[in-house]
């Protein structure tokens, strides 16, 4: 790669949550010259994000300033965990599987500025830096692939989430004339099965329209649910509970918040949690009561949901996540995640990228063998965290 011209700019590490709360002007300044912008890298997410699962982590924002401005940030966290059995120091992203998409929030001209990140990035000490779930376009791999191949480091990027969305071209009954017959007759057949029990009515709380206590219904919902029993709840854990709670007021403040409840026979039975965001909506998490699982209630839920986007507006809804039948339902599009990671060359690195890039391939193809082996896990967003160990990111 080319030198860059560093001159002008000064770096400043971050690692205090008071000075990660004075940067709230500059940080949304920069983040709204952007084009490429979500909800996910403003700054009222990440300072929300770090106090309920930053626990273990020391804080690491590296923050490039020029002229006095904020040119760009790298929204990362560092501390020591396992990964394949080896204690490593690690370097990662401000993210979880809560967390739809992360990148670098960086202006142009990027490689410029991304540069002197990685710059500041290499000083410190680490054995692995990771970043998930980033798009997999995402100008930033290709100048860390290349700044990493400079600098004798291993790099490697593993697909992720394979994140469905839907364009909102027009109300309900005109996006299901888009669709096959099957699909039309299979959306209308839950529509009609839960008319047995009572019509359904959507409860809503977006744009300051109703009210974030709404919340307290999601969380009963999501105690019901079967995700409550595999742990991935948004009320499964106190964290979980504490980070929506909190997310819910400041969204609802800045009217990013959509929550919606399916109601019918005046029982509430559905949820979605979405945040509409510079013209998306970003589908965080939904759930429903067990109970009600031969309605089919997410599906009927889906219906109301989107004649209120397009009522106002709306272009597209983003489900995030992984990739299921539900969501294909609705459309074959996609936007593709990676699993970035880097490592600094050494013998446990060496051993985990011999493990990785020479035998992985290999030992996938033993399906026997892979059934027993907790090491081949794919690497993937939804099925691992940083330190190797499994979760699941289903939404």
């Amino acid at each position: 790669m080319q030198q860059a011209d560093f001159s002008g700019i000064q770096i400043e590490i971050v690692g205090d949550v008071e000075r990660f709360e004075g940067l709230h002007q500059q940080w949304t300044a920069l983040l709204n010259g952007l084009d490429q912008r979500t909800p996910f890298l403003t700054h009222e997410w990440l300072l929300c994000w770090w106090k309920h699962f930053g626990r273990g982590f020391q804080l690491f924002l590296i923050v490039v300033w020029e002229d006095g401005c904020i040119r760009a940030v790298a929204p990362l966290m560092k501390g020591r965990l396992r990964y394949l059995g080896m204690p490593l120091r690690v370097v990662q992203s401000l993210s979880n599987f809560h967390t739809g998409r992360i990148d670098f929030i960086v202006r142009e001209p990027k490689t410029r500025y991304l540069t002197a990140i990685f710059q500041a990035l290499a000083a410190e000490e680490w054995d692995m830096f990771v970043m998930y779930p980033i798009l997999s376009a995402a100008p930033a791999i290709e100048v860390l692939r290349d700044l990493s191949t400079d600098k004798g480091y291993r790099f490697f990027s593993e697909a992720s989430l394979s994140s469905p969305y839907v364009e909102i071209g027009g109300n309900w009954e005109y996006f299901l004339s888009t669709l096959k017959s099957k699909k039309r007759r299979f959306l209308q057949s839950k529509w009609n099965h839960i008319l047995e029990v009572g019509t359904p009515r959507l409860e809503s709380c977006f744009c300051g329209v109703g009210h974030p206590v709404l919340i307290n219904t999601v969380m009963e919902i999501s105690g019901k649910s079967w995700k409550a029993n595999e742990g991935t709840a948004i009320a499964s854990t106190v964290r979980e509970q504490g980070f929506y709670r909190e997310l819910t007021e400041t969204a609802h403040k800045k009217g990013w918040l959509d929550l919606h409840v399916l109601r019918v026979a005046n029982e509430a039975v559905a949820f979605e949690y979405n945040l509409t965001f510079d013209g998306k909506n970003y589908a965080l998490k939904m759930g429903y009561d067990a109970k009600f699982s031969k309605y089919s209630p997410g599906t009927v839920l889906k219906r109301l949901v989107f004649d209120h986007l397009h009522e106002r507006g709306v272009k597209e809804q983003d489900f995030l996540g992984e990739d299921d039948q539900f969501k294909r339902t609705y459309t074959s599009k996609i936007r593709q995640h990676c699993y970035v990671r880097i490592l600094r060359p050494n013998w446990r690195t060496n051993l985990i990228w011999l493990m990785r890039i020479h035998l992985w391939p290999w030992l996938k193809k033993i399906q026997i063998i892979a059934g027993h082996l907790p090491i081949l896990d794919s690497g993937q967003h939804h099925r691992e965290k940083a330190d190797g160990s499994r979760t699941d990111g289903r939404k």
